[in-house]
């Protein structure tokens, strides 16, 4: 099971980046302020020690295999799965019609697990992302 946007989930509720103001349109989307990083199974406790000392920000909340740094606006979760590539969200409000959408535009749908409803697509430029629903957040 991929852990990055189910972990991450878990500690959004009440996010206060999500304002339905901001939200025009009748499929507005909108990046979140959170990413997720794999480092590899039993290592996240080390990276986060390496993120804090290194980059700044201070530790959140904490999970089976996640731990949040926050820093300024941005949550950056380091997540123990084997992905590397830093997996950003999107959070939107119709998770099919945006996936679509996106498929449409460029991008490719790709398993990583997570919650039933949320997806992830992967750039034409290779970044990843989790397309959700914005009340999520």
């Amino acid at each position: 099971m991929h852990l990055r946007r189910s972990r991450c989930r878990e500690m959004e509720l009440g996010c206060p980046h999500f304002s339905s103001a901001r939200y025009h349109s009748a499929m507005a989307r909108q990046l979140s302020n959170c990413i997720a990083v794999g480092v590899g199974t039993g290592k996240v406790e080390e990276a986060a020690t390496f993120y804090e000392k290194n980059f700044g920000g201070t530790r959140g909340k904490t999970g089976k295999d996640w731990i949040e740094i926050k820093s300024g606006p941005l949550r950056f979760f380091v997540v123990g799965d084997e992905n590397g590539t830093p997996t950003f969200d999107l959070t939107v409000e119709d998770v099919d019609q945006a996936v679509a959408d996106l498929v449409a535009a460029g991008c490719e749908v790709v398993d990583l697990g997570g919650a039933p409803d949320e997806k992830f697509v992967k750039d034409p430029y290779g970044h990843f992302f989790c397309v959700s629903l914005a009340e999520s957040c």
